[in-house]
Parts: C-alpha cells; sequence; structure tokens
C-alpha cells in the first residue's frame, strides 16, 4: 500500500521539528535513549519516543532495546552538503518557487563561486563510497599514464579516488576560482597535493585540450544546468578525448520502481528550487547528447541505491577517428 497522506504529514513533521529542536543533530552525533535525549535537549519524553517511533517506521533510525541510532543513510543525509540548516532554507522556498519560479541562485557562476567552497568538502563526505567504486569501474577502462581532466571539480572525491587505484595517471582538476582552494585542501589531505594540476576557470568557456585526455569526468555537473547548456557542455568537452577516451557523467538516475521515481522527483525538485534549469537529466537524454558530439554511448553503470540511484552514463570516442593529413 502507497503511503497515506497522514503518514507522508507525519514523518515531515518529525523532520521538521526534530531539526528545530536539536534532536535530528543529536541523534546523528551518537546513539541514545528517547529519554536522555528528552533530558538533555528539555523535550517531552513520551513526546521523543513517539516522534522517534515515527522515524523507525520509516527506516531512518535503528532501535535496539531502548536505543536509538541513525541509519547510516539518514546519517549521511543530516551530514548533508547544505547540512540541517541550509536544506531547511531550500524547502521553505517552496512556495515562492511555485508563485514565481525564482530560484535561491540567479543566472550565471558568479553565486555558485561564492557559495560552493563551503559545500564541497560536505559532499565529498557524503559520496566516498560511491566514488571508491567508481574508481575500481573507471581503472579497468583506463590505459597506463592516462591522463584525466575532473570539470567542476569540487573536492573532486571521484578523480581523487581514481588516483588512490592508479598512481599513474596525470589528473587535472578544474573549477571556479574561489573553489579551487577547497579544490586543492582536498587533495593536499588525501595526500594528492603535489600530483595534481589544479585549473581555475568557468567549464562553459575555460580553454580546454584537443584529443588528449583519455578520461573527463564530469560529476554533479550537467544537473545544475538547463538541457542546452548541459548540451552544450558535452559537445565541448567530446573533442577533449583520444580515440577510445571516456566521457563520465557521474549523477542521479531515474530509477526504474516507485522507490527509485520518487528520489529522483525529488531531487529534481530540490534541484530546481536552488538552480534556474537544475534537473538530473534522464540516461537517455545524456546519450542523446553524447551520441550528437560524436561520442558512443555506452551502458550506464549504477554506483548505490543508498538515498538515490546514482550511477555513471558514460560516452566513448571511436577508436577510428579521422586526424586529418592527406
Amino acid at each position: 500500500m502507497s503511503a497515506t497522506l497522514m503518514q507522508i504529514e507525519s514523518v515531515h513533521a518529525v523532520l521538521v521539528a526534530g531539526r528545530d529542536t536539536g534532536l535530528l543533530q543529536r541523534l546523528a552525533a551518537a546513539p541514545a535513549t528517547s529519554v536522555n535525549l528528552a533530558r538533555e535537549l528539555g523535550l517531552d519524553a513520551v513526546a521523543t519516543e513517539r516522534a522517534l517511533e515515527v522515524l523507525h517506521a520509516w527506516g531512518m533510525v535503528e532501535r535496539e532495546g531502548g536505543v536509538f541510532r541513525c541509519t547510516s543513510w539518514f546519517a549521511n543525509e543530516l551530514r548533508g552538503p547544505e547540512g540541517l540548516a541550509g536544506a531547511g532554507r531550500i524547502w521553505a522556498a517552496m512556495p515562492n518557487y511555485l508563485r514565481t519560479g525564482s530560484t535561491l541562485m540567479g543566472e550565471g557562476t558568479a553565486n555558485r563561486d561564492r557559495a560552493y567552497p563551503e559545500v564541497v568538502p560536505r559532499l565529498a563526505a557524503m559520496f566516498d563510497q560511491a566514488a571508491r567504486a567508481f574508481a575500481v569501474e573507471v581503472a579497468a577502462r583506463l590505459p597506463r599514464g592516462a591522463v584525466i581532466l575532473d570539470v567542476g571539480a569540487g573536492s573532486a572525491p571521484w578523480s581523487l579516488a581514481v588516483l588512490d587505484v592508479r598512481p599513474d595517471v596525470t589528473l587535472r582538476l578544474l573549477d571556479l576560482p574561489q573553489v579551487c582552494e577547497a579544490t586543492r585542501a582536498a587533495a593536499t589531505a588525501r595526500g594528492h597535493g603535489s600530483r595534481v594540476d589544479i585549473l581555475a576557470g568557468d567549464y562553459m568557456s575555460a580553454p580546454l585540450p584537443v584529443e588528449t585526455l583519455d578520461l573527463v569526468i564530469a560529476a554533479n555537473v550537467l544537473h545544475l544546468e538547463g538541457e542546452e547548456r548541459a548540451a552544450a557542455l558535452v559537445a565541448r568537452l567530446a573533442p577533449t578525448l583520444r580515440a577510445g577516451g571516456w566521457l563520465a557523467v557521474v549523477d542521479a538516475l531515474a530509477g526504474d520502481d516507485e522507490a527509485g521515481r520518487r528520489a529522483h522527483a525529488a531531487y529534481a525538485l530540490h534541484l530546481a528550487l536552488r538552480l534556474p534549469g537544475g534537473y538530473p537529466h534522464l540516461p537517455a537524454t545524456l546519450a542523446r547528447w553524447m551520441t550528437a558530439a560524436g561520442l558512443i554511448p555506452r551502458e550506464p553503470t549504477v554506483l548505490s541505491r543508498e538515498t538515490m540511484v546514482l550511477g555513471v552514463v558514460w560516452g566513448q570516442r571511436p577508436r577510428d577517428l579521422y586526424l586529418g593529413g592527406d
């Protein structure tokens, strides 16, 4: 049976109140009984128990005896890129979005350049496990001494994970100027500070090489753009690849069941509230853009199904490229 309106409203009410009272933050920090949580936070013990039971019924917390703890995926969500306060501000913009279509970030990259330095380290932590799975998948596709470009790299969890398992590769990271400080810090913290080239620029206009790269990673980037700009970015990236090289688009994919479709719809709305044109483009759409750019779409790879279907849509440059000459 599908969830009823009362059930949906109950979990929404608990999440909002749990955020506002500090209950969720405290539970994310360490397991506790409802009595101890109520005492620490100045809450009613019975009300706290009832709220936690709702979260338990929805698979957000586990219960062992009288002790409640966040499930791993829920704890990961609570520590997500915007944090609880930021996530609350995003969803609070919904009435205005419905009335006007206005988003929290305007057109252009200036707002992203200011906002993303604080966000990208949390994104890296959230995607760590999926990035490790991505690195294993990529390692088998790359020749020795491969050259990789990570566009819109942020804290570069995807490409740095590849460097962890393939130390022979050359890695270049491209992002907006203010974001590059977070990029450099992430590479240094991972022990790769001296092994990467960090390039400051807008991926829509920065100079790009031609036919010199074995892999281009566009992770959680295309969903920031509307269809026209996203297709244009794929067209910009395709000529950078050598014959046989790969474009890897990492993003949320539409699931093939009810839970997957719900997750995709929720994420699409979340992006739309933040960015003009923001949308997790469908794999079929990505494949069409890749084909138009001269790439051969390959079978997508699913990396995680924890909170949404996260995966890679692959495009490969044909191996029989005509490179000029008589």
